[in-house]
Parts: C-alpha cells; sequence; structure tokens
C-alpha cells in the first residue's frame, strides 16, 4: 500500500487523487498500519502472551497519538496550497477506510503511477526496513532468543 501511494504522491506540487488517493486520504498510513499490524502477528507467534498484549495496546496507542497529529498538521498544510480542491477532496473521500467501492477501478488504473516518485519520496527506505524487521524476526524464530 505505502508503494502504492508513492508512486502517486506529488507533494505540494499536484493534489494527489488518483491511485489509492482515489479511496482514501491517508494511504501511506495505511500502510504503516498494516505494517504494524503484521509485525504484531509475527511476534504473537513467537513470544510470551503477556508481552505480545503489552506490544500490541503500544503499537495501537503510538500509531494512533504519532499519526493522528501528523494528519492534522498535514491536512491543514494541504488545505492551505490547494484551498477550494482540498476541501472537496477532504469532503468526498475517507481518511484511513474506503467506503465507496465504486472508485476502486479509478484507483487501480496504473497510468499514473511512476517509479521516480516511488524513488524520488524514498520509500524504498520502509522496505528496508520491512527486510530488516523480517531478518530478526526469522533470527529470533530459528534460534528462539
Amino acid at each position: 500500500v505505502r508503494t502504492w501511494a508513492a508512486g502517486h504522491i506529488h507533494k505540494d506540487r499536484k493534489l494527489s487523487a488518483e491511485g489509492p488517493y482515489a479511496l482514501i486520504r491517508n494511504p501511506l498510513y495505511l500502510g504503516s498500519a498494516l505494517m504494524a499490524l503484521g509485525f504484531c502477528l509475527s511476534v504473537t507467534n513467537i513470544s510470551f502472551w503477556g508481552r505480545t498484549l503489552l506490544l500490541w495496546i503500544f503499537s495501537g496507542l503510538g500509531f494512533y497519538w504519532m499519526y493522528q497529529t501528523k494528519i492534522q498538521n498535514e491536512e491543514i498544510h494541504l488545505e492551505d496550497i490547494f484551498k477550494e480542491e482540498y476541501a472537496h477532496y477532504r469532503k468526498n473521500v475517507p481518511a484511513m477506510l474506503p467506503r465507496k467501492w465504486a472508485k476502486w477501478k479509478i484507483a487501480l488504473d496504473t497510468s499514473q503511477f511512476s517509479w521516480d516518485k516511488f524513488n524520488k519520496n524514498k520509500e524504498y527506505k520502509a522496505w528496508i526496513g520491512l527486510f530488516i524487521i523480517w531478518v530478526l524476526l526469522r533470527f529470533k524464530l530459528i534460534y528462539r532468543i
């Protein structure tokens, strides 16, 4: 989801409203939430229940606290730049969970996706981090550390 979003974002030059941005306003953050969910699920299989419950609680609260503030600040910033265009977009597109399934056809149109945008937005860093976490989890699973 993060890769899909990063290949569509225009960063202050044009309001991104295609690809995953046709479905939700914050697909990068939804992608981060899914990554955190995957991490919690992975750890659940190799950890003690008490520690796992704390991980789920702290992950959920931490994610909410961090991204809620970030989303509010970004929405103020986008409103300043794009004015009425962003107000209309915000009114018609939900923040985190899609509700208009008819927009999937627009969202899945890959003609606007760009690997150059992906690289410019440095989304490869998320893949590197994900790989490191995967290696550490595999190591822990194999050696039960």
